[in-house]
């Protein structure tokens, strides 16, 4: 008996030592589920502390039915992440959201959910800034219009790069990381892939537009910078 009552004793003094660093700092739901009920199993009376997670632990769990009444939530993390976007689109969904993110922010809790929806929302930001740069029929042609503004390759470059970042973030597995695409990633990409194609076809004229212009003059048909302005275009 009394080994048991120090095992006892042990417990909750371990229980106690991290339960008191937990209440002072931002920790995960799952392990704030596991204090919760570790303490509440203790025939100690840990009440000081125990009663601070249990009002923190509601806290998250209140949060976490807010968003599910918008978005059901998901096993499957990239499922998950298409609800969001999905919810996103819809102008009144994102307004809630986006609130209801700002409350959660405010709770000292590390939750998945949570985290889901900060990166489809950054991702939802990422492709509102990308729309601009891509024409109406990327997809529908192989012949490509004219987007409502030129982004310049640099600065198209550095978007993909921000995608690349936002998925960085993502704690899956590299094979479902590679499943979740922002809207217009691929679109950009191929636009990318599509001018570097250009400027290899054409690098001797690009290239000696930068020499020297004590070598002469490079001749070429007027046709020729048709068809050279027409693939730009």
């Amino acid at each position: 008996e009394l080994l048991t009552l120090t095992g006892v004793h042990k417990k909750a003094e371990e229980w106690m030592e991290r339960a008191s660093i937990a209440a002072r700092t931002t920790i995960s739901f799952e392990e704030l589920e596991t204090l919760v009920s570790t303490g509440e199993s203790l025939p100690l009376n840990v009440s000081d502390v125990l009663e601070k997670l249990q009002k923190r632990l509601k806290q998250a769990q209140e949060w976490i039915m807010c968003v599910s009444e918008i978005v059901p939530s998901s096993d499957d993390n990239i499922v998950w992440l298409k609800r969001f976007r999905n919810a996103l689109e819809d102008s009144d969904s994102a307004t809630q959201l986006t609130n209801i993110l700002s409350q959660g922010s405010r709770i000292p809790v590390d939750m998945n959910c949570m985290k889901l929806l900060q990166i489809e929302i950054d991702a939802r930001n990422w492709s509102m800034k990308a729309r601009p740069w891509i024409p109406e029929n990327m997809e529908s042609s192989d012949e490509t219009g004219v987007p409502q503004k030129r982004g310049k390759i640099d600065d198209v470059e550095e978007h993909l790069d921000r995608a690349s970042t936002l998925r960085d973030r993502l704690w899956f597995s590299d094979e479902e990381k590679s499943q979740w695409v922002l809207d217009g990633e691929s679109e950009l990409s191929r636009m990318l892939e599509m001018a570097e194609a250009w400027f290899d076809k054409y690098d001797d004229v690009i290239s000696y537009d930068n020499r020297s212009k004590k070598k002469g003059k490079l001749r070429l048909p007027i046709s020729k910078l048709h068809e050279i302005a027409e693939e730009v275009n």
